[in-house]
């Protein structure tokens, strides 16, 4: 009989380490993924917020860019530091200036990494449980986690084809409560806090079969 594949489900956390080359661990879960080995399921609220906070990021950036080449036009308006500042001034204005394109870069990457993974979708039933958590004042307590923890209990609900099924998330302060861990062990989900942990882990399953 062949074996039930792996799940691995992860958050928003586990794409910023993947997409900004935080975390080589959540590289190589995301090459298992790309080699068949596991699936890896992402709620797709989590796609959203990092093009979300992607953007925000780099206007950030941009705006301070912008901030910083303004103040050294002013202090360049003296020879002396027109000489001393010209490279400078010319490194910032290429950051400035290839930001678009590295912004579209990246958004990009998340775009290559929702391709190998399976796509959790929001609905207004999961909107409606995140709203009767936050009445009920059970964690997590951020909204977008609400959410994105109702998706991953919607998603779980009937997932017998996997095994085993195991919750991935750096975000220890938002979603390590005892009223979650309880709630995912009933369901047979294991959870990791540390992706080295959790490589290793899926590692000696995979080894195992």
């Amino acid at each position: 009989m062949k074996n039930p594949k792996i799940l691995l489900i992860c958050e928003t956390n586990f794409l910023y380490s993947v997409i900004l080359a935080q975390d080589r661990n959540c590289g190589y879960l995301l090459d298992l993924a790309s080699e068949n080995n596991i699936e890896i399921a992402i709620p797709e609220i989590s796609f959203l917020e990092v093009r979300g906070k992607i953007g925000e990021r780099f206007k950030r950036r941009e705006n301070k860019l912008r901030d910083i080449i303004s103040f050294l036009n002013e202090l360049m308006r003296s020879e002396y530091h027109k000489r001393n500042l010209y490279g400078i001034k010319y490194k910032l204005k290429q950051l400035y200036t290839n930001s678009p394109e590295e912004r579209k870069e990246v958004l990009q990457s998340a775009e290559e990494i929702k391709s190998l993974c399976i796509t959790t979708p929001h609905s207004v039933d999961i909107g409606y449980r995140a709203f009767l958590r936050a009445t009920a004042n059970l964690p997590p307590y951020k909204d977008e986690d609400r959410h994105i923890y109702e998706s991953i209990l919607d998603f779980t609900r009937d997932k017998g084809g996997y095994d085993p099924i195991i919750f991935y998330t750096s975000d220890k302060e938002d979603f390590d409560h005892k009223e979650i861990r309880d709630e995912l062990e009933e369901r047979g989900i294991e959870v990791y806090f540390d992706s080295g942990k959790c490589f290793r882990r899926i590692k000696e399953e995979l080894e195992r079969r």
